[in-house]
């Protein structure tokens, strides 16, 4: 069904959009499974099961279980089915909105860069003593049992910002009557990767108060088609911590990139990771590449990297969901973090690698490069090229960058041999103090500090 396929609050409007006998039907038993569970299993659980997962056979009791604890942990969240059957169950009545705090809204619960800012807007709201509340929107990443959060009371005050892309804004528009009545004053903080954005996005902004860039970069694309753009640097938290040995003086020298493959992999660009790699070391030295990569797909280029992995041992594939603690393991076994992007909005892998003190080489270009203090000396040189078509949407007559494969090689060959070395030591200090001074809790040059709540 195709109100299925976008991730969005269910209001009055949406829901009208299938007729009541429909809905009965949704939530019916399915006749077509055999009812052995201590849970009834509906129609619409089988539905969502088969779309997230694409499993179609439920002909033993241990795969009708299956399908019962995943609806119950992850299904539930990911389509938003609490909220769901409350507006179906019960007139809603909107009580008046709060004065004193901030809605937050959003991929609260899910494991992509959106969630993450989101949650680390809420620490910083909680920082400054300032009441908010989460509005939870559903997404196929959802970690329910890892960020699910006791703030999550709907919208209770006058003042919301969304954590949310533009085209789901437009979607989102579609479906509610009236923003303001329904949300208060309105901030929108949309993710952007390119050096304009699209002018047919200029009715969908228009319609919310302000624009927050996460960069200077995607504050100026933003400017052009939103008359109140504000930069907002996003809330980078402080790594993890924990007790596990470290390994980075391990053999090999490891390297390392971390994307996702669902942002369109012809901007995260890994090919060109792979490149630099195989031009700056021979086979046979004590190096190896990691490539830890979620919602991969069928492409071209990633075929591409998938052959080089193939015959090169040293390039090494992650292709799978890891937990908190084994992405902690990962990070903490890397020697250097590599990225050579063709466009970032932010790039919040790279804030967390200077974070942690790990040298970082990056394609300079872009909303990245306010992460790194001035004279930085480990980014890459770069050519502006036309974007292709299909390589990224809304990106006709555009440009990125297309990093150059000797500096690239030039740069890793360099941290390689001088890894331990005083002035490497001196660039990771002055990195990870810029991103400490600038996108951390305590900076207070946010416009958020602006707000009276």
């Amino acid at each position: 069904m195709d109100i299925f396929n976008h991730y969005l609050p269910w209001t009055k409007k949406r829901i009208s959009t299938v007729s009541e006998s429909v809905w009965q039907q949704l939530f019916s038993p399915s006749e077509n499974v055999i009812q052995d569970q201590t849970i009834l299993i509906t129609n619409l659980m089988v539905l969502l099961y088969q779309k997230i997962t694409g499993e179609k056979d439920l002909s033993s009791f241990k795969k009708r279980a299956s399908l019962i604890r995943w609806y119950d942990i992850y299904g539930k969240s990911i389509f938003n089915i609490d909220e769901l059957e409350l507006k179906l169950q019960t007139e809603v009545i909107n009580e008046p909105l709060k004065s004193n705090g901030i809605n937050l809204i959003g991929y609260s619960r899910g494991r992509l860069g959106l969630g993450e800012d989101l949650r680390a807007y809420a620490e910083l709201l909680k920082q400054k003593g300032i009441a908010f509340s989460i509005v939870h929107i559903g997404h196929p990443t959802d970690d329910p049992l890892t960020y699910s959060s006791p703030f999550e009371n709907g919208v209770v005050f006058d003042k919301s910002i969304f954590f949310v892309n533009a085209i789901e804004a437009a979607k989102l528009l579609d479906i509610v009557d009236d923003l303001s009545a329904t949300f208060g004053y309105t901030t929108i903080i949309p993710p952007w990767e390119l050096e304009f954005a699209p002018e047919e996005w200029a009715v969908t902004l228009d319609s919310f108060d302000e624009v927050w860039g996460i960069s200077h970069f995607t504050t100026r694309a933003f400017s052009r088609v939103h008359a109140s753009v504000e930069y907002s640097a996003p809330v980078v938290l402080p790594s993890h911590t924990h007790k596990i040995q470290n390994t980075k003086l391990s053999s090999p020298f490891r390297f390392l990139f971390i994307f996702d493959a669902g942002s369109f992999i012809e901007r995260k660009n890994p090919l060109a990771v792979v490149n630099a790699f195989q031009l700056a070391f021979a086979q046979g030295e004590n190096v190896e590449l990691v490539l830890k990569v979620s919602n991969s797909s069928d492409s071209e280029h990633w075929e591409k990297v998938k052959l080089k992995a193939l015959s090169d041992s040293r390039v090494k594939i992650v292709d799978k969901l890891l937990t908190s603690s084994e992405l902690e393991l990962l990070w903490d076994s890397a020697n250097c973090y590599v990225s050579l992007h063709r466009s970032e909005g932010f790039g919040r892998t790279i804030a967390e690698a200077l974070v942690r003190k790990l040298p970082v080489i990056a394609t300079a270009y872009s909303g990245s490069n306010d992460l790194f203090p001035d004279n930085y000396p480990l980014l890459v040189n770069f050519d502006l090229v036309k974007i292709k078509e299909d390589e990224y949407p809304s990106s006709r007559d555009a440009r990125w960058a297309e990093p150059n494969a000797e500096s690239a090689s030039d740069q890793m060959r360099y941290v390689f041999e001088q890894f331990n070395s005083k002035e490497i030591n001196s660039w990771l200090e002055n990195g990870v103090e810029h991103v400490r001074q600038n996108f951390m809790l305590q900076n207070n040059n946010r416009p958020i500090n602006g707000w009276t709540v």
